[in-house]
């Protein structure tokens, strides 16, 4: 299970500039033992915002709106069998997803300004035909 998943994120609809601001909030969800409760979200989708404002990284509009979303009760995360449960998915804790980018291919480098492509290739899915 990833993040992205979780809220129901396409990845196919982000600009080039928001992705990075997947990826870090992706790694963010990771190092807060991958939380799914509405609350910690909530949170964890405030901090990643925090974070892209302080890194100078534009920030995915879906996070705004999923975060504005869990506060009003009218999104909650979905229940099925790839429900993250206890902080680890049911196939395993990482679920196969690179640990430096959250499988979108892409790293902020430092200041936040640009982004490095992470040696995992995640970004090729997203440059095949549309």
């Amino acid at each position: 299970m990833t993040l992205t998943r979780l809220l129901e994120v396409s990845m196919k609809f982000l600009k080039p500039d928001e992705i990075a601001s997947i990826g870090l909030a992706e790694r963010i969800w990771r190092e807060c033992a991958c939380p799914t409760g509405v609350r910690e979200l909530t949170d964890l989708l405030e901090k990643a915002i925090s974070e892209c404002r302080q890194c100078g990284i534009r920030y995915a509009p879906i996070l705004l709106q999923r975060k504005k979303a869990l506060q009003r009760g009218t999104w909650s995360p979905p229940l099925g069998s790839d429900t993250v449960s206890g902080g680890a998915t049911e196939r395993g804790a990482d679920n196969g997803v690179c640990a430096k980018c959250g499988g979108t291919g892409y790293m902020p480098i430092k200041g936040g300004r640009s982004m490095d492509l992470c040696s995992c290739e995640g970004w090729k899915k997203r440059t095949g035909p549309n």
